[in-house]
């Protein structure tokens, strides 16, 4: 086990944003900062970087121009792939007087999330006021402080741009040994975002399409599969969802379940795979 701690603070000033955790705060005052300014972002990125003993944040980014304006969502995606941890928790505090962020938490978790391919009852994001004192108190400045705890593991995420982003807590997917896991693949075409078709037969196709291209981004095939777990929007589809399916996943052990499942508006159908390198 690793533990990990972050600190940021940034002067307050009218006319820039307030970013937190990648969400954007309604405020009168925003982070000053070469960046977006994103204290809890920065923070978590030092506590990620201590955590491995890689440094802090301005070993990677140094002031230039090179990074004005950059969102710090850039900057910690760039961050995960330098330092391949996986988060156990995240433990946080946003010190700032106004405006209060009580009804912004829950979003910021979601966001986080999403950013770290976690669940969110592993994130805590609190926030306190200084009680009128010092720079943070008299509204000129804004902190936050991280502390995060890693798993020591070998799981490596699976990231390819011939499939869309999942629905599920592991990006596309993560290897571990010889084992490739897919997250949820649903019937977008990765290249332009949409679901382009409403028939079953067209979601099942492009759904399996999408799963196999995780699978070979992992370094695994159909041939590979050994279970699979399929939703659908409505159990009315199956016959026809099946038909389709069976072209691609050959292997007889390969489906565990079909299930119904509330989907995205206008998707029928996911299929998440698992399968074992040879």
């Amino acid at each position: 086990m690793r533990i990990g701690e972050g600190f940021d603070i940034h002067v307050l000033t009218e006319g820039r944003k307030l970013v937190l955790g990648g969400i954007e705060i309604p405020s009168e005052k925003g982070e000053y900062a070469v960046s977006d300014g994103d204290v809890l972002l920065h923070a978590l990125i030092d506590a990620i970087l201590g955590a491995k003993a890689l440094g802090d944040i301005g070993k990677y980014f140094p002031p230039g121009k090179e990074y004005e304006g950059i969102s710090s969502t850039i900057l910690l995606e760039k961050v995960l792939e330098i330092s391949k941890v996986e988060i156990g928790n995240i433990d946080s505090t946003v010190f700032l007087e106004e405006p209060k962020l009580g009804p912004y938490i829950d979003k910021i978790r979601e966001n986080l999330s999403n950013l770290l391919s976690m669940n969110m009852d592993r994130i805590s994001v609190k926030a306190k006021t200084m009680e009128a004192l010092g720079p943070i108190g008299e509204k000129k400045a804004i902190a936050a402080r991280v502390v995060i705890l890693l798993k020591e593991s070998t799981m490596e995420k699976i990231k390819t741009n011939k499939a869309p982003g999942a629905i599920g807590p592991y990006s596309q997917g993560y290897k571990v040994g010889n084992f490739v896991f897919t997250s949820g693949q649903i019937p977008v075409n990765p290249e332009n975002g949409l679901v382009e078709e409403d028939t079953i037969e067209y979601q099942a196709d492009r759904a399996s399409r999408n799963v196999g291209e995780v699978l070979k981004a992992g370094g695994a095939g159909f041939d590979d599969v050994i279970k699979t777990t399929c939703f659908l929007s409505d159990m009315k589809y199956f016959a026809a969802f099946n038909e389709i399916y069976a072209k691609y996943f050959t292997s007889s052990p390969a489906r565990s379940c079909v299930a119904v499942k509330e989907l995205p508006k206008g998707v029928l159908c996911e299929i998440e795979a698992i399968a074992i390198v040879k």
